[in-house]
């Protein structure tokens, strides 16, 4: 999901990846949505593995992502009446990422 933002710097290493989005060389938008993915992230995985162990009706990667792009999506068009602009731009710039992926 946020493969466009960090490029080759994706790493599943915890403290590398948390230790990349704190760092101030990213943008301020980027920063906002790679801190927002791995929240959403976090939760739709902590929700996934709790659905899973009391329902037993498991979720395919594929759907996972959808729903935390979505979350993501849902998130961005909450906060827009905050700064509109900022917002409006964070939320072009999520939708030009999917939008690029599909192509």
């Amino acid at each position: 999901l946020v493969g466009f933002l960090l490029g080759s710097r994706v790493n599943p290493d915890w403290a590398i990846t948390v230790a990349s989005i704190m760092s101030p060389r990213w943008r301020e938008i980027d920063t906002c949505l790679l801190k927002l993915a791995l929240q959403a992230s976090i939760y739709s995985l902590w929700r996934e593995r709790n659905t899973r162990r009391h329902q037993g009706n498991p979720l395919s990667a594929a759907q996972m992502v959808r729903y935390i792009d979505k979350t993501i999506r849902n998130r961005i068009s909450s906060l827009r009446k905050r700064k509109p602009s900022f917002y409006s731009d964070m939320m072009q710039r999520w939708l030009a990422r999917t939008s690029s992926q599909q192509s």
